[in-house]
């Protein structure tokens, strides 16, 4: 599929800093064959180097490497790899095409990336992403074990009493 690359990546303090290989596995993990249009996705290290041609265990180190140095998390049980400043170089053109790349995330299984991925809303720039990503949000997770924890350690958080103070219970 075709997806524009942003030149402003290869600018990115992050990028800048990595080994000229380590910007190779950047870029294949932005815009290589295994992405899709939403930074969460499948991925799999012996795939990238039938496509890049690194040795295997090169491969490995040099995913883990890079993964780790941009901020990008991976779930190993799941295999799936997700970047959180995704939209940051991939913001769609308007909301239709939006909603075309939301439906992405029904290939990943249910799960903590998955959450993380329908809360993100900081790269956008314009509303429209935010609002239709929040509406996408409440609908698919409803129900999710995982979710409602977190709604129930909100809560808990919420209502932790205040310490008494030093100033004889003023505050």
């Amino acid at each position: 599929p075709y997806r524009r690359a942003y030149t402003v990546f290869w600018r990115d303090e992050r990028v800048m800093q990595l080994p000229p290989l380590g910007k190779l596995m950047a870029a294949y993990l932005m815009w290589g064959p295994q992405t899709n249009r939403i930074g969460l996705y499948f991925f799999s290290t012996h795939t990238c180097q039938a496509d890049v041609g690194i040795p295997i265990a090169q491969t490995k180190k040099l995913f883990t490497a890079t993964y780790q140095h941009m901020n990008w998390e991976w779930d190993l049980t799941i295999r799936t790899l997700y970047i959180p400043a995704w939209w940051k170089w991939n913001e769609p053109y308007g909301p239709k095409q939006f909603i075309g790349c939301l439906k992405d995330m029904y290939t990943i299984p249910k799960c903590a990336l998955l959450v993380k991925f329908l809360k993100n809303e900081q790269y956008f720039t314009k509303a429209i992403f935010k609002s239709q990503l929040r509406n996408v949000s409440e609908t698919y997770l409803k129900g999710m074990p995982f979710q409602e924890q977190e709604q129930e350690q909100e809560q808990e958080q919420k209502i932790t009493p205040l310490p008494p103070s030093d100033e004889g219970g003023r505050r």
